[in-house]
């Protein structure tokens, strides 16, 4: 097996083992940008022996209810390899430019980034910051608390009910 195979046999186990979220599980302001939210999840894989597996949420303060984003991420060696991302309620549709023909051209406002689909196009792939195949999330989840389910069930994070809502700005009516 040759170093690529290795990786994505890694990533791949990192996909599909059950994980727990460690303490502790908070929401901070970004240094650089005050707007910008984001909640870095250190994961516990057991009883498989992973190390460097996180999840990193996103949100902004002032766009409740959209634009959240959890990224599934694992280190190898000092490198960060996405392994899978989703998106709910985006600013704009994501489109399909490469991957398998059945998704070449789709459009996909809130969606999966899922691991099998990027994973075919190599590790080049799973490091760059945009995973660059999509299949829509269908149904919409339509509260935080269903897109945490959809983040439970897709990222086998047995405790992901316990996240809690980022600290989005009171907005006026």
């Amino acid at each position: 097996m040759n170093d690529e195979e290795s990786i994505l046999a890694s990533l791949a186990t990192a996909y599909e083992a059950p994980k727990i979220a460690l303490p502790p599980i908070d929401w901070k302001v970004d240094r650089q940008n005050a707007r910008y939210l984001r909640v870095p999840i250190v994961c516990d894989c057991a009883p498989v022996d992973l190390l460097g597996v996180s999840i990193v949420g996103t949100a902004w303060t002032d766009e409740p209810d959209e634009r959240v984003t959890f990224q599934l991420i694992m280190d190898v060696n000092g490198t960060n390899y996405r392994i899978a991302r989703i998106d709910w309620r985006p600013r704009q549709p994501h489109t399909n430019r490469v991957g398998p023909a059945e998704l070449l051209g789709l459009m996909a406002m809130t969606s999966i980034h899922d691991f099998p689909e990027n994973a075919a196009l190599g590790l080049e792939a799973m490091q760059a910051g945009n995973l660059p195949v999509v299949k829509p999330i269908d149904p919409e989840p339509d509260s935080f608390n269903a897109l945490l389910q959809y983040l439970r069930d897709t990222f086998q994070l047995d405790n992901a009910m316990d996240i809690p809502a980022p600290p989005w700005a009171p907005q006026l009516l």
